[in-house]
């Protein structure tokens, strides 16, 4: 049976459908915009919180947090919080030289990785029982990175994005590939942001695309990968290979790469003061 009374849409209506799929999609990408910008901000101010509460905990305690000899005297009634004797005698006392990660350390530097990553952990721990920042921290190694039981969750980046305090020095064997900013981090406390990767669980896979990076490091310091208090570095990938390059430290142009689109290849470290 054919209905003759039968009509299609018009041109007008047909118009009206597009223009309602176009606003849809603008929304729904300006939406992702502004959920990128505010997990953006969000690192910016992770940045600020724990270097203050880092500078803050030094004031009060006259110690690095993790790295300070007398931590027994604050915390010893703790008794899961300096149980472990790996450190120091008193369990969570650091060696008090004024860096962050090397406890008892061996007679042999090349060795110093392995035994470098206790104080780190028990930095997160005492800057929480301090109450100097928000959660609660086990204080402890075990099976390396735990992100928000460890070390803090990032905003960015996934379940595996962290944030991690460490000292850059010559012997330290993630400081020293040609893709990291080595000389300018060398002999400092830093704060970086990362993802665990899969090699020797070392934060070192890359988190931010280089307009993600420069970005923050604008909101921070001078928007440079290599100068400043902020730096910017190519990380790797879950594989260990090297991805496209966050900035260029061979030429020494002082620049990120911008144009790679949304190719993640950056890690981000923010100096400590001295």
């Amino acid at each position: 049976m054919v209905y003759k009374n039968q009509k299609g849409f018009t041109l007008i209506e047909l118009s009206i459908v597009v223009v309602v799929i176009a606003l849809i999609v603008a929304g729904v990408v300006a939406g992702q915009s502004l959920v990128k910008q505010a997990k953006l901000r969000s690192v910016v101010n992770d940045f600020n919180k724990y270097k203050t509460a880092y500078n803050s905990f030094y004031l009060q305690y006259g110690g690095i947090p993790g790295d300070m000899t007398n931590a027994y005297d604050f915390w010893g009634d703790e008794g899961a919080v300096c149980a472990d004797t790996r450190i120091n005698v008193g369990g969570c006392n650091g060696d008090g030289d004024g860096y962050i990660g090397y406890g008892l350390k061996p007679a042999n530097p090349i060795y110093l990785y392995a035994y470098s990553r206790d104080e780190e952990y028990k930095l997160w721990q005492f800057l929480a029982l301090s109450g100097h920042i928000k959660g609660s921290y086990d204080g402890i190694r075990n099976a390396d990175y735990k992100p928000g039981i460890n070390v803090p969750t990032a905003p960015i980046g996934g379940a595996t994005a962290v944030y991690r305090f460490g000292y850059g020095n010559k012997y330290e064997r993630w400081t020293t590939p040609t893709n990291l900013n080595s000389n300018n981090i060398k002999g400092n406390n830093f704060l970086e942001l990362a993802k665990v990767g899969s090699i020797n669980t070392r934060v070192t896979v890359s988190i931010l695309t280089t307009a993600e990076a420069k970005n923050i490091d604008s909101k921070i310091d001078d928007s440079l990968p290599h100068t400043g208090k902020l730096l910017g570095s190519t990380g790797s990938v879950m594989s260990g290979t090297v991805p496209a390059h966050c900035a260029d430290l061979m030429t020494g142009n002082n620049e990120y790469i911008l144009g790679s689109g949304d190719v993640v290849s950056c890690i981000i470290y923010l100096k400590m003061d001295k």
